[in-house]
């Protein structure tokens, strides 16, 4: 039995062009480097001799090597028709990432491996944290998007109104951290949003408001299909980052919003203040996966009890099995060592004494 299969990795873990591998930004090198890269001459015709072979990427990569072939280009390619796939939990967790790989979940085997961390990746997915200096940066970049002249340019006129919808909502939440900086009390050092509905409503962020500004951040985040144009990096990967957050809080007309602490941590100046969207409840993220696939199977030495897990997951598994270790209780013996042999020296795992003692424990 040889199932087609393939694995999805990033251009980071795959590049073998080296002017574009040893870059600080290997997915803009990717993009803007194509026309001059060997190995992405042949593109997306998957060789004849991978069709059913199994591979890891480093048997992908020496054969990409020897073949001059791009192995992300061909890991790609074949995905479109594998019947098993490979890849980081977040490519599944993530939505937007399922989205841009379009992957489709539906009559699909789901298997989370080592998933004793599932309910904290899922948290952190659905997690959004930015500082002041961060949305200051991202408003001037914006503000000169906009003051730039686009007469004779389709994409800049295009993204305008976008982004004017989008930096009133920035400023909204500027001022918001700034009421919160001058109204914490000194004994503080982080506050939560007791009425996170009206905040939104503050913010210019309604569920009636909603729809539309989805599409004008959508504008933003992503390449235009006809010009090709994308606005840098460093306004999208924030950006793309809060868009995520938001439609999870805005599923089921906002019902969502309950499951999120929304967090304000003052730093030492104004510009290090924090803003953070904070998951509660991991089943927003996880329960959708769940629903699309045909079944869901998690696997990990370390996940009972497993009735608050699958509570943790607002999930039911139909299946459970939870065994026995291999080791049998006769053979386990357990000691605590709380000091040395004259008892001169304390076993205490604290960092200032493990700090001190250094060389006299280990």
């Amino acid at each position: 039995y040889k199932p087609r299969m393939s694995f999805l990795a990033s251009r980071t873990n795959l590049c073998l062009y080296e002017p574009v591998a040893t870059s600080n930004n290997v997915d803009y090198q990717c993009r803007s480097q194509r026309n001059n890269c060997p190995y992405a001459e042949c593109g997306k015709i998957i060789p004849e001799d991978l069709q059913s072979e199994k591979f890891d990427i480093e048997d992908l990569k020496n054969y990409c090597r020897e073949h001059v072939r791009c192995p992300f280009m061909i890991t790609r390619e074949m995905a479109k028709e594998a019947q098993l796939i490979f890849c980081p939990y977040n490519y599944i967790i993530d939505h937007q990432v399922r989205e841009q790989l379009k992957l489709d979940l539906r009559n699909s085997i789901v298997i989370f491996d080592e998933a004793h961390n599932i309910e904290d990746t899922c948290r952190e997915t659905a997690k959004f944290t930015i500082k002041r200096s961060e949305i200051e940066t991202i408003q001037k970049e914006m503000i000169q998007a906009i003051n730039s002249p686009s007469e004779k340019n389709e994409w800049l006129s295009m993204i305008k109104d976008p982004l004017k919808e989008v930096l009133k909502i920035l400023q909204m939440i500027i001022e918001w951290m700034g009421v919160k900086r001058n109204s914490r009390k000194n004994t503080e050092t982080y506050l939560i949003e007791k009425d996170t509905f009206m905040m939104f409503n503050g913010w210019g962020l309604t569920s009636f408001a909603w729809p539309q500004i989805s599409e004008h951040i959508k504008i933003l985040i992503r390449p235009d299909k006809k010009t090709k144009s994308r606005l840098p990096d460093r306004l999208v990967l924030p950006l793309t980052k809060l868009y995520g957050t938001l439609v999870l809080i805005f599923q089921n007309n906002q019902d969502n919003l309950s499951d999120f602490d929304v967090v304000f941590n003052p730093g030492d100046k104004e510009n290090n203040d924090e803003l953070t969207f904070l998951c509660m409840n991991p089943s927003i993220v996880f329960k959708p996966i769940a629903d699309q696939s045909h079944c869901v199977i998690l696997s990990s030495g370390t996940m009972s009890p497993l009735q608050s897990f699958a509570l943790e997951l607002g999930v039911k598994f139909n299946v459970n099995l939870s065994v026995h270790h291999i080791i049998d209780k006769s053979q386990v013996a357990a000691f605590t060592i709380s000091n040395n042999l004259d008892n001169s020296l304390k076993f205490k795992t604290s960092f200032k004494n493990m700090q001190e003692n250094q060389t006299e424990m280990f």
